[in-house]
Order: structure tokens, then sequence, then C-alpha cells
């Protein structure tokens, strides 16, 4: 019997290649898209800086931190549709309003002179799709959000 020996792969070897090829291309997707996500939630993050250091501003000009008509009960006021940072836009405190990309917005809570938190919405799975920062906070304000850190 004459063997020829054949040059080439077998399917099985190129199946194998096609699957770690693959492989790779998921594993190398789900990286970008995990680091894109992070990215804009940093941006977010920075935002909030932003906003915390006009309301900071406006603090050490007034003497009390921004107190726009939102929706408020006990004394407590909560403006999800940038009441307060229209109010530090039209001010001069901001140039303008920073948006999140996000279907919510930036959130103000007020309850004293003395007290404010933000609320940043982010890109993440709950618990973790929004962290808070501001001044005197309670732990009861948006209880499961973590501090921003900023």
């Amino acid at each position: 019997m004459n063997r020829h020996k054949q040059n080439g792969f077998t399917v099985i070897e190129l199946v194998v290649v096609i699957i770690v090829i693959a492989l790779l291309s998921t594993i190398t997707t789900i990286a970008y898209r995990t680091t894109q996500s992070n990215a804009r939630d940093e941006k977010r993050k920075s935002d909030a800086l932003m906003l915390k250091a006009a309301v900071e501003e406006y603090y050490a000009d007034m003497g009390t931190y921004p107190s726009p008509v939102c929706d408020g009960v006990g004394g407590m006021y909560e403006c999800h549709n940038n009441e307060a940072w229209n109010l530090l836009v039209s001010q001069g405190y901001l140039s303008k309003v920073p948006s999140t990309g996000l279907s919510g917005n930036y959130r103000w809570l007020y309850s004293s002179p003395t007290r404010y938190g933000i609320y940043v919405p982010l890109e993440g799975a709950s618990p973790n799709n929004h962290c808070k920062t501001g001044r005197n906070m309670t732990s009861t304000w948006w209880s499961s959000a973590p501090d921003c850190g900023v």
C-alpha cells in the first residue's frame, strides 16, 4: 500500500483554531465594553466633582447651599430635572449642566443650609448603578449608594 504524505491541516485542527479565535474575540469585546463603561462612569464622577465645586463656591459666596424649588417633604428637597443645576448656571457658577448620557440626571438633595447630596447615575448593574457625594449626608440618602470618592 502506497501512502502519500499530504500537506495541510486537518479539519479538527482548523476547528480548534476557529474556536480559539472566537474565544479570544469574545474576551476582547467584553473587556473593551467594560473599559468603555468604566471610562464613561469616571467622566460622570468627574462631572459630579465639578458640580460639587460649583455648589461649594455658591456656599462660600452665599453662606448657604442652593435651595431651588423642587419636590420636597419634611424639609428635604430632591431635584430630578436639573432645577438646582440650572440655578447655578443662571448665577454663573456653572457654564452648562453636564449630561450623564443616561436616562437619569444628576440629582440634588437639599435638607438644610449646611447639608446636600448629589446622586450620580452610573452604568453598572444594581447596586452599583449609582453613587453619591455631598456634604453632611446621612446614611438614609440613597441608602444603597456608595460614596463616589470625589
